[in-house]
């Protein structure tokens, strides 16, 4: 590289061969010596930054391309829209497609949809999206969290019946657990909280076990917007691990904020 990071010793030479050319060269010694006390401290925060930027383009090699929005027709107007109410950044696993596998969704009118193509295990991944409601409200768009949640599930089970003819069986009565990640980043210390809320849901135990699936589901909630994010997976993959790295990673990337437009074009500008 031309603006290669020097090292602590190519420092202080450069230092010498400046300042030796100067009358007074017990000055320059003595501004070397005080130099060197940081030049160490300097060096470590360069190694930091250097790992820090390694471990995020590894990360980064995990992920595909930000999904676009869907649309759906309205079931009482015909009317083709987008199926979300507002836009976001979130980056499936590698290999996924940037639009739903199927044309329509599942489960009435809800928009949540189907997302195939990843090349770490999982089977599809679930996306959907809608503002938070309120109580007894008939806003188009909008649910309350407990109505949201389960027409999530609804939506999982209504796909996984038509495919595999078992239901779902909620795991842990469902109740759900907190996770929290640090927003996808170069510099993690510094990047939001994103707090997920965590539920599983299983097919009924069959007769070979070697099949049984299960649906994680995440849900992120924010300044009014909801978002569910549900992976179906063998319920014993054998690469279980590259599976959780590379959804963890996946989930870490969601931002609901108000700045998607220019992160969009941001992203394609550097594709």
């Amino acid at each position: 590289m031309r603006y290669a990071i020097r090292t602590a010793g190519q420092i202080a030479r450069h230092l010498w061969r400046i300042l030796s050319r100067t009358r007074h060269k017990w000055r320059a010694i003595w501004l070397i010596a005080v130099s060197g006390c940081g030049l160490g401290e300097y060096e470590r925060t360069m190694d930091e930054q250097r790992t820090r930027v390694a471990q995020f383009d590894e990360r980064a090699k995990l992920l595909d391309v930000p999904i676009e929005i869907p649309t759906m027709t309205r079931a009482k107007t015909k009317e083709v829209t987008p199926a979300w109410p507002f836009d976001f950044i979130l980056r499936l696993p590698k290999g996924y497609s940037a639009l739903p596998k199927d044309d329509k969704n599942y489960f009435l009118d809800f928009p949540c949809f189907r997302y195939t193509g990843g090349t770490e295990g999982a089977k599809s991944i679930f996306v959907a999206a809608a503002l938070v409601g309120i109580p007894k409200g008939q806003e188009e768009g909008k649910y309350t969290s407990e109505v949201f949640r389960q027409y999530v599930r609804s939506a999982l089970a209504e796909y996984h019946f038509k495919i595999n003819r078992t239901r779902l069986l909620d795991e842990g009565s469902g109740k759900y657990q907190t996770f929290r990640y640090h927003q996808f980043s170069a510099y993690p210390k510094d990047a939001p909280i994103l707090a997920y809320d965590w539920t599983e849901y299983r097919d009924e135990l069959g007769s070979r076990p070697s099949e049984h699936t299960t649906f994680d589901v995440y849900i992120h909630t924010d300044g009014g917007k909801q978002v569910a994010v549900a992976v179906h997976r063998l319920l014993r993959p054998a690469n279980q691990d590259a599976i959780h790295t590379a959804f963890q990673t996946s989930l870490s990337t969601l931002d609901v904020t108000s700045d998607i437009a220019k992160r969009r074009a941001a992203f394609k500008k550097k594709r």
